[in-house]
């Protein structure tokens, strides 16, 4: 049975929708006193936030089962909260009524991302108001077809994640047998000729596709940007889409086969640096401005990957520290 033939419902008729409030930054700390202190899309993990900071006056309060979404910066992205915490103005806890089940909604949420962030609006950054989230649409079929629609994308989501792992455990693997072959490139056992990577790497970065224009159809060009590049891979499922007849003059930042591709603002996360080089496997896409395009010049394609997958890399990265932790396109070089 299609979702469609379900009655339609507003996010406020079955839900509480709080939105976040940024308390002053003095009682921000990182000493554990007071509440956890989440910000926005910084602090998610795959399902459920880290606790990076605490908040000795918070303003504004998320209980644990709140699901969290990400109101500005982007807008759309979404975690379960584990833990009774303060929410800055990033973030927005929808709490769950008896009238719907809560992983439905998630999932709901989750595959509708890129038609929420179309409700972004802003010219220097997007951001949806309470309005706008309060009176999204979602199907409201009875509570034991919520259940079980739930439980089969819980099911299917579980399978995606042991695929993810997988990938890791082999592009570990490939990482030991780089270092057995050519030895680590910091201490140079065999004594390797060294050169800075500008005489040997073409380096492009993104175009400034507008977000206002981004498209909401699927069958259009993904776009690639560091939000959505892993250190295992591209979630593509979380991409904005530009339409195809609008790409005259922009060719040289469509992605092929082999690119290796660079997030440039918050270049890592726990599990390592957001980079990847692309496959078959991959979506069509065109290159996001913060984005780093590398292919390499007299180099094997796949070593140069493995140099810049090297936490020699992620060492010497010298990453800027401002509001946005990022990498410039000369410290790449």
């Amino acid at each position: 049975m299609s979702l469609k033939s379900f009655i339609s419902v507003s996010i406020d008729e079955v839900c509480e929708v709080i939105a976040g409030q940024s308390p002053p930054s003095a009682t921000y700390n990182y000493d554990a006193d007071g509440l956890p202190f989440f910000q926005g899309k910084t602090d998610f993990g795959q399902l459920y936030p880290v606790v990076r900071m605490w908040c000795s006056a918070p303003q504004k309060i998320s209980l644990p089962d709140d699901i969290l979404m990400s109101v500005r910066a982007p807008v759309g992205p979404t975690n379960i909260n584990i833990v009774k915490s303060c929410i800055g103005r990033g973030l927005s806890a929808i709490r769950c009524s008896d009238k719907i089940n809560q992983k439905f909604l998630l999932h709901f949420l989750r595959f509708n991302e890129n038609i929420i962030a179309d409700k972004g609006t802003g010219s220097t950054f997007k951001a949806i108001t309470q309005k706008d989230l309060k009176s999204l649409k979602i199907p409201l079929p009875p509570l034991p077809e919520q259940q079980k629609i739930a439980s089969i994308l819980d099911a299917a989501d579980n399978l995606r994640q042991k695929d993810q792992q997988l990938i890791e455990k082999y592009t570990a693997l490939s990482q030991s047998l780089f270092l057995e072959m050519f030895g680590d490139p910091v201490s140079n056992p065999m004594g390797w000729d060294k050169s800075i990577a500008e005489n040997f790497i073409d380096l492009l970065t993104g175009f400034a596709f507008k977000s206002a224009d981004y498209s909401s159809n699927k069958d259009d060009i993904n776009l690639c940007g560091g939000l959505i590049i892993t250190p295992s891979g591209i979630e593509w499922d979380k991409s904005n889409y530009w339409q195809r007849d609008r790409l005259d003059g922009l060719e040289k930042y469509r992605i092929i086969d082999g690119d290796i591709v660079m997030a440039m603002d918050r270049p890592w996360i726990s599990s390592g640096f957001k980079i990847h080089k692309i496959t078959k496997n991959d979506k069509e896409s065109f290159l996001v401005q913060r984005t780093a395009r590398i292919r390499g010049k007299g180099i094997n394609q796949d070593f140069l990957y493995f140099l810049f997958k090297h936490n020699a890399f992620e060492k010497q990265a010298n990453t800027t520290e401002t509001t946005v932790p990022h990498i410039s396109p000369k410290d790449i070089r």
